[in-house]
Formats: C-alpha cells, structure tokens, sequence
C-alpha cells in the first residue's frame, strides 16, 4: 500500500510539473493597456484599382462653327449651367453664315 502513495505521489508532482510547465509556455498571455477615449478626427484613406464610368453623359455643340480660340476649362473639372467654357474666333463667323 505504501508503494501505491508512493508511485501516486511520484504521478502527481509529474502532472502539476506538466500543468505548470504547459501554463507557462504554451498558452498566450492576454497583455493590454486600457486608454480614455478621446475625440479626435478620423483620416479615411481608401484606395483601389477599377473603372470608373460617368453617371450622365452629354453631347455638347456651338449654336454656330469655328476656329476654338481660347478654352475656359480643364478635363475633368466641374463645371457650372451657364459659365463660359470656350470662345470662337469672331473673325471666320460672318463667313461661316454666308
């Protein structure tokens, strides 16, 4: 019977030498820091890699031809109903209309 304590014992230190060991080693430790919340900004950045298609498309065209002497506007900026995007040279109209 003594040598069962005995060999229990032996079994026993050898399992809580294995728990502390697998303690120890193998499981992660949950380190983290709490904070205060503070207001600040958010700075949102998204980038990809696509096409992108106009949602309206539209045909524009002169009430009357001619040479495009000065233009008002640069690709793919906005523009407003009524503001000047090009001017015709006034000198080839009148030859235009006969």
């Amino acid at each position: 019977m003594n040598k069962w304590i005995k060999y229990f014992a032996i079994t026993l230190l050898i399992a809580l030498g294995a728990t502390i060991f697998y303690n120890k080693v193998y499981i992660v430790k949950s380190t983290f820091a709490t904070t205060k919340p503070t207001l600040g900004d958010l700075h949102v950045t998204i980038r990809g890699i696509g096409n992108v298609d106009a949602k309206n498309i539209y045909t524009i065209t002169a009430q009357s031809g001619g040479k495009i002497e000065n233009i008002y506007f640069d690709e793919g900026m906005w523009v407003k109903k009524g503001s000047l995007l090009l001017s015709i040279d006034p000198v080839e109209l009148p030859m235009l209309l006969d």
